[in-house]
């Protein structure tokens, strides 16, 4: 007969125990299709769902999840080490500790600058760049400094320092930086190719072509994308009065240049998994694909740990897809019954994979479907309808309404943001 304290453990246990979400987002296989891929996705889907304690997510289901987010994911992708070192030289540079500051900084800035490949987005860069020269100015290395400024104005020539914040040396160093960078004579760039989309540091200037006269001299870069997610990438220094030209060729939808070793593409594969976590709210995610010298492998990531497992290794055999889906039963033992990775079996290894050799996962990220806007008209009040939390709506619609984020306002109309299907 059990206790009350008895009965009352079980029920918890019995509760907590559930099964794993496992976000199933493709796999790295070399030459692999679209088609290809979107099947090599079916098979793993249903490979896992025969484990015990898994409730693998087909990839539809991860993609609407996701919607919205993708271009923070391949911001994570770009900016992850660069951000990391900017944080630290921030911290340094708040605490007064100047040299170890512009240590950091020195290696924040060209990661940054790498990061721009596939990142719109130069604010990250830009503060780097400012830190640094501050930190140089306040240790008396003007001539540092003064470089560091310029650089900043190259990418953001509205920029200015307010005497409320910096000290009034600063801001005087800074002022003629800025005059000085700003009064040489511009530079012209002109932008060609099937372009839908270019940015140049960081900024948006619409699809191509496009011919700026009015350029900064200095380095700039330039990235252009396409239909499909197809991106071209470039640096381009100008010098005063000259005219650069840069023809986007826009074959490949390419995440970033593949690195040329096991440990560098290791180190892609982790920045790339733990970017998708940040921004997909799963229990586990899966990694799948080849890893070269005739193998292939699976691994478990934990977005809540950061965590990732030990990864089960096969032979490539015949055919890749099926040696990765008859390997999903090996994954079994490492989830724990209450849908976490078990302690005893994390890895500080990360799998070897090519991350442009996923099209599934490149479709998601650099080509998604569009965000669309559904006006509802209701006749309930809205405080009613705030208040009951459900809302019934037949066929089609109550189901977009009961996957996509939702707005109220007090005139009696719902703004509902889903993805387009």
């Amino acid at each position: 007969m059990l206790t009350a304290a008895g009965l009352l453990g079980l029920l918890v246990n019995t509760a907590s125990a559930r099964d794993a979400e496992i976000a199933i987002v493709g796999a790295h296989i070399v030459d692999s299709t679209d088609e290809a891929a979107q099947g090599t996705a079916e098979g793993l889907y249903e490979a896992l769902k025969a484990l015990r304690g898994v409730e693998p997510l087909e990839a539809g289901v991860v993609i609407g999840r996701l919607s919205g987010r993708e271009s923070m994911v391949v911001e994570g992708v770009f900016l992850g080490a660069g951000r990391d070192k900017l944080d630290e030289g921030r911290v340094l540079y708040e605490r007064a500790e100047y040299e170890s500051a512009i240590m950091v900084l020195v290696e924040a800035v060209p990661a940054l600058k790498d990061g721009l490949a596939g990142a719109a987005e130069s604010k990250d860069l830009v503060e780097a760049l400012l830190m640094l020269g501050l930190s140089q100015a306040a240790l008396g290395e003007d001539d540092a400094a003064r470089e560091a400024f310029s650089q900043v104005m190259v990418l953001e020539p509205e920029r200015e320092l307010d005497r409320v914040n910096y000290p009034p040396k600063i801001v005087s160093m800074f002022t003629e930086v800025r005059q000085a960078t700003l009064s040489s004579p511009r530079a012209k760039l002109t932008v060609t190719g099937d372009a839908t989309e270019i940015w140049i540091d960081g900024r948006s200037y619409g699809g191509a072509p496009i011919s700026l006269d009015d350029v900064v001299p200095g380095t700039h870069y330039i990235l252009a994308q396409g239909e499909g997610g197809r991106r071209d990438f470039t640096v381009i220094e100008l010098a005063e009065g000259e005219s650069g030209r840069f023809a986007a060729a826009l074959d490949a939808r390419t995440i970033t240049d593949t690195a040329s070793d096991v440990s560098g593409r290791s180190a892609q594969t982790e920045l790339l998994y733990r970017s998708l976590g940040e921004h997909l709210d799963v229990d586990l995610i899966l990694l799948a694909g080849e890893l070269g010298s005739g193998e292939v492998g699976l691994q478990l990531y934990e977005p809540r740990t950061g965590n990732f497992s030990e990864t089960v290794t096969r032979s490539n055999g015949a055919d890749p897809v099926r040696s990765l889906a008859t390997a999903t039963a090996l994954l079994a033992p490492y989830i724990s019954d209450v849908g976490t990775l078990k302690a005893d079996l994390v890895s500080s290894q990360v799998a070897s994979l090519d991350i442009n050799t996923n099209p599934l996962l490149s479709s998601m990220l650099l080509d998604p479907d569009p965000i669309v806007e559904t006006i509802i008209e209701r006749k309930t009040p809205w405080f009613v309808w705030a208040g009951a939390g459900t809302l019934a709506v037949g066929g089609a619609a109550g189901t977009a309404l009961y996957l996509g984020s939702r707005g109220v306002d007090p005139t009696g109309t719902i703004v509902v943001t889903i993805p387009e299907l």
